[in-house]
């Protein structure tokens, strides 16, 4: 797993390239969502579009990552998820504690309309 971060106004986007399993991303993603947290960083877009497939070590750790994001008053948010992580959202019924974006303009706009 390959997790680029970059700023887009005061969103930070985190480009994942791999597989999001068990050994495969799972702990790299929550210590990077650690650290986004601890330099305060509130707004987080999680760009799904390079993750081919996800177990569900990658689910729960997106969830406990939300999770932690909430308890910190900070969300975050997927953006264009694959159709592969898309329906493993939506097997495990997890696809409703996210907001999805297909478009990262409207990602990024969605924090300041809310």
């Amino acid at each position: 797993m390959k997790l680029d971060v970059r700023e887009q106004q005061s969103v930070t986007i985190v480009d994942l390239d791999g597989n999001l399993t068990i050994g495969g991303g799972d702990v790299m993603l929550r210590n990077l969502t650690l650290q986004l947290l601890q330099n305060d960083r509130k707004q987080i877009v999680l760009n799904m579009a390079g993750v081919a497939y996800m177990d569900s070590a990658g689910i729960g750790e997106m969830v406990a990552c939300s999770k932690l994001a909430n308890e910190r008053s900070a969300t975050v948010k997927l953006l264009r998820p694959t159709r592969k992580v898309r329906e493993m959202l939506r097997i495990t019924r997890f696809e409703e504690l996210f907001e999805i974006h297909e478009d990262e303009q409207a990602a990024v706009a969605s924090f300041s309309a809310g």
